[in-house]
């Protein structure tokens, strides 16, 4: 997750708080509202740095960094939204570099109410998942009289659509800054696709012997998960 995206999502929240402090007059004053929006941010990451709690590796498992909800304000009715990215890119003690994109949306309708300070919601959700990894190796062995090397990529790229359910409490600690969590339950289906490359070079006395290896693979895969709700959400009504 990108820090300066945190801090720049933490501004505008304190923005946002700040401001319904100011124009709150103003606000009762307006005509009354259809809708309820509300942009959430996966806040774990931020309160581990700022409190120092676990380990980094201590991964969340759920993908989906941002939410979206649009509430009516007089049924409760709702369409619910979600988006996750990650990119990452490293290189193994073997000198293998390592390219990973995972990308995952959700989106459907749902029904939430309000008690107090508290909000719960249900939902349903059409759910699509894409992930790929990439790798890249060199291996080069040199011999009194020959030259060895070898040149090896792969690929393997999932992609999936399904469904699920999801339930989600909310807290408001002021009229628009809330903090949430949710669990949920998915079943996707898609398909994997492996393709491989390996090219060996071998040169000896001045000749060079090339061998190619291609590999592709195709299988289908399907999944079900339940999601606990350990994930906190830094949420901000408008």
């Amino acid at each position: 997750m990108n820090k300066k995206f945190i801090i720049l999502f933490v501004a505008v929240v304190f923005s946002s708080v700040y401001n319904t402090d100011v124009f709150g007059q103003d606000l009762e004053d307006s005509k009354e509202k259809r809708f309820d929006h509300f942009v959430g941010l996966q806040g774990n990451l931020l309160i581990r740095e700022f409190f120092n709690f676990g380990e980094e590796n201590n991964e969340i498992d759920n993908p989906y960094l941002l939410t979206y909800t649009m509430r009516s304000t007089k049924s409760g009715y709702a369409l619910n939204a979600g988006f996750g990215y990650n990119s990452t890119n490293r290189e193994n003690d073997d000198g293998v570099r390592i390219s990973q994109q995972i990308v995952d949306i959700r989106f459907g309708p749902g029904y939430q109410f309000k008690t107090g300070k508290f909000e719960f919601g249900v939902g349903v959700d059409v759910i699509y998942r894409g992930r790929s990894i990439d790798t890249f190796s060199r291996q080069v062995v040199e011999f009194s009289n020959a030259v060895d090397s070898t040149v090896a990529t792969t690929r393997s790229a999932i992609q999936g659509f399904g469904g699920g359910i999801q339930a989600t409490g909310r807290f408001y600690l002021s009229d628009r800054f809330l903090i949430g969590t949710e669990a949920s339950f998915n079943y996707i289906s898609g398909n994997e696709k492996f393709n491989s490359e390996n090219i060996n070079y071998v040169v000896f006395q001045g000749v060079t012997t090339t061998t190619y290896q291609v590999e592709n693979e195709k299988a289908d895969v399907e999944s079900w998960q339940f999601k606990l709700p350990v994930v906190i959400y830094l949420i901000v009504k408008f």
